[in-house]
């Protein structure tokens, strides 16, 4: 799933990076935020893969406990540890906050590229909607 995740974000990016040079998109940089906005077909299914392809990419890193045939034995080991977080945003600086320990630096970095996408998308999505 994850590697249809990133074929997806990266054929989406091709196809918007196309409409752009085709001229079917124009692209513009607002404050600190890059934007991106067309009416060809081209744009809109790349847009839509990335859509698809972040909607994929944390299906693509979940893991499901695997059944070893003990799941019902009692464990004696005390209550499951249990995590949360979050990001806050200040203006287009994200902060980072929770308690999950046990996850390592690569799947910290994932996380904040796709916060850091769906925040581009959200606000593309809100200036295109705003004009």
């Amino acid at each position: 799933m994850g590697v249809v995740a990133l074929a997806a974000l990266v054929a989406g990016a091709v196809l918007v990076g196309v409409a752009v040079l085709r001229g079917g998109a124009s692209a513009a940089l607002i404050v600190i935020f890059p934007v991106v906005y067309g009416g060809s077909v081209g744009f809109l299914v790349g847009v839509l893969l990335i859509v698809v392809g972040l909607i994929l990419l944390p299906l693509g890193w979940a893991r499901l406990p695997e059944d070893d045939g003990e799941s019902a034995a009692v464990s004696t080991a005390g209550p499951p540890e249990q995590a949360a977080g979050g990001v806050l945003l200040i203006g287009p600086v994200p902060i980072l906050f929770g308690s999950a320990r046990n996850l390592s630096r690569r799947g910290v970095w994932a996380l904040v590229a796709v916060g850091v996408a769906l925040t581009a998308v959200l606000v593309g999505v809100t200036l295109y909607l705003v004009r």
